[in-house]
């Protein structure tokens, strides 16, 4: 039973924050963003990606 009050605790704080944040952006007028990473070109993929794809998917 306990885990449940917890929860609605949890949940009710997390709530309130996302209303603050909300009330916030409404009254200064910005807007969010979807906070994406920065782009820098480098990909740690193998260089071998070919042979991977063509190796067969076990069953």
């Amino acid at each position: 039973m306990w885990v449940l009050s917890f929860q609605q605790i949890v949940f009710r704080q997390l709530m309130n924050l996302v209303v603050i944040q909300s009330v916030s952006t409404i009254a200064y007028g910005t807007r969010t963003s979807w906070q994406r990473l920065r782009r820098l070109g480098v990909s740690a993929a193998p260089l071998d990606v070919p042979a991977l794809l063509e190796q067969p998917r076990p069953e």
